[in-house]
């Protein structure tokens, strides 16, 4: 229920600071951001079950075979949702660390958008933390 109402107070206020939860951050800069987290590792690997076809890795991950590369692209989606969401968040004033414990990489991607949202004199000055709820 804590959740629930968190979650719709920040709805409001960043219906009410002008963002809507679209695209505010340009394409480029979020997918450079999701390489960035990328090189630091794909957090998708450490949980996967690796084996070789011809000698060219491939994992089983959530019940699918998957080739480094689609494991890669996988984490490169998730990555740049999470960096939306982080700069998102952070612009209103909030900081969710949901993202921090319930993802495989352990809020970095989150994180990112965060930071360059600290970079925008735009970015509410006072923060509030949304606690996890296990």
């Amino acid at each position: 229920m804590c959740l629930k109402i968190s979650v719709m107070l920040i709805i409001v206020v960043m219906q009410l600071s002008g963002h809507e939860g679209g695209n505010i951050m340009n394409k480029a800069q979020v997918t450079e951001l999701a390489f960035k987290a990328l090189q630091s590792g794909n957090p998708y690997i450490k949980g996967a079950i690796k084996f070789f076809i011809d000698k060219v890795p491939h994992f089983i991950y959530a019940g699918s075979m998957i080739s480094v590369s689609e494991l890669n692209k996988f984490y490169l989606e998730t990555a740049e949702k999470d960096i939306r969401a982080g700069y998102r968040d952070r612009m209103v004033g909030y900081y969710d660390k949901w993202y921090r414990y319930n993802h495989a990489d352990e809020g970095r991607a989150y994180d990112l958008g965060v930071k360059l949202a600290l970079e925008n004199p735009k970015c509410v000055e006072e923060m509030h933390i949304i606690e996890c709820a296990y």
